[in-house]
């Protein structure tokens, strides 16, 4: 797909989606709209409060090399062949 088309099925997914999410809020579902709401207060405390400084990004460069060399070591010692 090219840049273009991508660009659609994102908005028209994000549209879907929405759509889906009022749908489901509807009676006799009200509980769902202070449920979401409430979850999503919930993990923006946890990740704002706790893990916004812990979590680092995906491994890049020799942090990538260093964990792959762990892996083959602990691989070696169960006796694994890679």
């Amino acid at each position: 797909l090219g840049e273009g088309m991508f660009k659609l099925f994102a908005i028209l997914s994000i549209l879907a989606m929405a759509l889906i999410f009022v749908i489901g809020i509807q009676p006799p579902n009200e509980w769902a709209l202070y449920i979401t709401v409430g979850f999503l207060v919930v993990t923006a405390a946890v990740w704002f409060g706790f893990e916004r400084r812990r979590f680092q990004g995906p491994p890049i460069g020799d942090a990538v090399a260093k964990r792959a060399a762990e892996i083959a070591a602990a691989e070696k010692a169960v006796g694994e062949r890679g």
